[in-house]
C-alpha cells in the first residue's frame, strides 16, 4: 500500500482511498463518520450530478477531500456516504 493511504476491513471487504487530509490535520480536527457504516468518506452533488469527495469536520463543516478543489456550485446539505447507502445531513454525522 502506497504511503498516505489507509485500509477499511469490513465485512471481507478491503477499500483503499487516499489521504489528502492536510487542513483537518493541521487544524486539529477529527472527522466525522457515517452513522451507518461508520467510515469518513462522503461525497456531494451538484445539479449536473457531478460527485465531489468530501470529509465532514467534527464541528460539521463539509470539506473537499482534495486541496486545491472549491465546494461552489455543490450542495452541502446533504452528503452520500461511499461506503453504503446512507445519505443525510451532515448534522447527523457521528463522532467515531
Amino acid at each position: 500500500m502506497a504511503q498516505g493511504q489507509f485500509s477499511i476491513f469490513k465485512k471481507g471487504y478491503i477499500s483503499y482511498f487516499p489521504i489528502f487530509v492536510h487542513s483537518i490535520r493541521n487544524l486539529g480536527m477529527k472527522k466525522l463518520v457515517c452513522p451507518q457504516c461508520k467510515i469518513a468518506a462522503m461525497y456531494v452533488k451538484n445539479e449536473k450530478g457531478e460527485r465531489l469527495l468530501v470529509y465532514v469536520t467534527s464541528d460539521g463543516t463539509v470539506i473537499p477531500k482534495n486541496e486545491g478543489e472549491s465546494l461552489e456550485g455543490y450542495d452541502v446539505t446533504e452528503v452520500f456516504c461511499l461506503g453504503c447507502s446512507w445519505h443525510g445531513s451532515p448534522k447527523h454525522m457521528v463522532k467515531y
